[in-house]
């Protein structure tokens, strides 16, 4: 398979770090939105932009500079939209292919597409849905890249824990982020299970700090992920086993010790 060169890897990681860390830090700095219930989805939604905008660019321009400045362009915008609709009550919940239209008439249109309308709605579309016609026009890599990215933060932040706040996920990006965007491509088996532990069970924040920082230093010790060569039945099958076969062995553990628990769940990869 082909790839980044290490440095541009790296650079992109870099980069997306400091685009997401710079968000969290505009969110934390308006304290109208603290305290609402909908915060997790405002933050979540508002990621979501930064990273089909940041990526999209990159397709289009190859100019790290460019998409970078795209990106910030969009938690901007997203967030005067967010100012907009609260201050006229017109909030309940935020819509995101709203916020996503919104975003984007103001960023990548303009950008790419100027006052063409035709062509414009065919930039929606690409960047909606980055269908595989789109995709395919770059290599093999970058098509698996930012899939990858997206997958993280999808899970990593907890989005679906009833009782955090800003302050939580901003603690989440500020030390572990980056690191698990370190380890990127040695991340689908953590994560996989990961995802399932949020969904049936509840950890504190504490509980879940440590659960981070042990896979995170396991992960990080894989010299090499067999990625090439563990199927997708290989993951069903220590997946079925684990959590099912063994659920009172995989309880125990998460209860008692979550260092032993890691090393169990990845003791295959």
């Amino acid at each position: 398979m082909t790839s980044f060169p290490k440095s541009t890897t790296q650079h992109i990681i870099d980069k997306y770090f400091v685009i997401t860390k710079d968000y969290f830090d505009a969110i934390k700095s308006q304290s109208s939105m603290h305290n609402r219930e909908d915060i997790s989805n405002i933050v979540f939604v508002g990621l979501n932009c930064i990273h089909r905008v940041f990526e999209y660019v990159l397709y289009k321009t190859k100019n790290i500079d460019t998409a970078v400045g795209m990106a910030q362009q969009t938690y901007f915008y997203y967030l005067e939209y967010i100012e907009q609709i609260h201050s006229t009550e017109l909030l309940f919940r935020i819509k995101q292919s709203e916020a996503i239209l919104f975003v984007y008439k103001k960023t990548v249109f303009e950008l790419f597409e100027g006052n063409k309308k035709e062509s414009n709605m065919n930039t929606l579309d690409n960047i909606m849905t980055l269908d595989q016609e789109f995709i395919h026009f770059n290599n093999r890599e970058w098509a698996h890249f930012f899939p990858r990215i997206k997958k993280l933060y999808e899970i990593l932040f907890y989005w679906n824990h009833p009782q955090w706040k800003i302050e939580e996920r901003m603690f989440i990006c500020l030390n572990y982020f980056r690191r698990y965007l370190n380890s990127i491509d040695k991340l689908e088996v953590c994560l996989m299970y990961l995802d399932y532990i949020q969904k049936h069970y509840e950890l504190d924040f504490e509980k879940y700090k440590e659960l981070l920082d042990v896979m995170i230093e396991k992960t990080e010790k894989i010299r090499r992920y067999r990625s090439n060569s563990i199927t997708e039945e290989d993951k069903t099958d220590w997946f079925l086993i684990k959590i099912y076969k063994e659920r009172d062995t995989f309880e125990d553990k998460l209860q008692n010790s979550i260092s032993d628990l890691v090393t169990w769940l990845l003791s295959e990869v």
